[in-house]
């Protein structure tokens, strides 16, 4: 594949900012079970923030993403310009927004370095490993939130509120769905596979969409939803 190939395709390689040690710490104390910075015991927080500092270092943030503009929303799926998105729950929320025009679709990673320091430290003293694993985690979504921010300052989102990110299997899209995004994105591009079961190398990587629109009553489909037990709902 050519770059001038995946520019005709829309795509683009991006390569986001990391986050702060600061901006991440408050999700990787509850990550590790702490309810907030506060709580972690003063022996172990020296050994999390050089775990922390040592996983940022190893990261080396790469994205590729590309903007479908919606063409019509269905009973259960909203269909893109050479996207589509199967999901009954997103598809009912989309038809309440005020204009939605675009789906932005993209695949994070923050390459190998991290997977191959994370696997080297299996067999160290308990910790190590778990916190530079749980690190990670914690960095690549605070990637992507600072990602977003700055795709949202562009020119061509001018005007558009934008929706939490959703990925294949949150909420009821699919987790096969990783194999539409890739045909969409072509992740290979920075090194992402996808497994026979659908999950993704290296594994700090994640893939999702989320909506522009005009105007949103709400940020996420949650409060449409009826089901109870669901770790993902949020309440706005």
């Amino acid at each position: 594949m050519t770059d001038n190939r995946a520019r005709q395709r829309g795509e683009e390689v991006i390569h986001p900012r990391l986050p702060s040690a600061a901006e991440i710490m408050p999700g990787l104390a509850r990550r590790l079970g702490y309810q907030d910075t506060r709580s972690i015991p003063q022996d172990l927080n020296g050994y999390i923030q050089k775990a922390l500092e040592e996983s940022l270092e190893a990261a080396r943030p790469q994205a590729v993403c590309r903007m479908s503009r919606i063409e019509r929303i269905g009973r259960k799926e909203i269909l893109g310009t050479g996207f589509k998105l199967e999901s009954p729950k997103w598809a009912r929320f989309s038809q309440l927004l005020d204009s939605p025009e675009i789906l932005l679709v993209y695949a994070l990673t923050l390459g190998d370095d991290l997977d191959k320091r994370i696997d080297a430290l299996r067999d160290a003293p308990i910790t190590l490993s778990y916190v530079l694993d749980a690190a990670g985690s914690e960095i690549v979504e605070r990637t992507a939130d600072r990602m977003e921010a700055d795709l949202w300052e562009r020119p061509a989102f001018k005007g558009l509120q934008r929706t939490i990110r959703f990925s294949p299997g949150f909420c009821d899209w699919r987790l096969n769905a990783q194999q539409e995004i890739f045909q969409f994105l072509h992740p290979e591009s920075i090194g992402m596979l996808c497994t026979k079961a659908w999950s993704m190398l290296p594994s700090k990587s994640i893939t999702a969409a989320l909506l522009g629109a005009r105007g949103l009553p709400f940020h996420t489909p949650c409060p449409l939803c009826t089901q109870k037990a669901c770790p993902h709902k949020r309440v706005e």
